[in-house]
């Protein structure tokens, strides 16, 4: 069985997200894990994301390259990234975590 690369990040958003598109970023993120065996957990406390991306090497990899991209968050600062034994969030495509309140 082959190790589980793993990658950590935080981030701040340009805005603060609402529900609803905390909610649409969920869904968008869900989906498209799902198709590239991605999981993970996204972390949100008012306007600052965590999250933990897990899978295929090449596929984080490129999953992080396109995060990079995205205009709607600033600052990535990489926590952690490399191979672990077993996934944290084999049940997740996207597991979510509001910490606002």
């Amino acid at each position: 069985m082959s190790k589980i690369f793993q990658v950590i990040y935080a981030s701040t958003g340009r805005n603060l997200f609402t529900e609803k598109k905390l909610n649409n970023l969920l869904e968008e993120s869900r989906s498209a894990n799902l198709k590239i065996g991605i999981t993970g957990l996204l972390a949100y406390k008012d306007g600052n994301f965590m999250q933990s991306l897990e899978g295929q090497e090449q596929k984080v990899i490129e999953l992080m390259q396109k995060i990079s991209r995205d205009t709607r968050h600033f600052g990535i600062i990489l926590m952690c990234k490399g191979f672990v034994e077993r996934r944290e969030f084999s049940n997740w495509s996207m597991a979510y975590l509001n910490l606002s309140g």
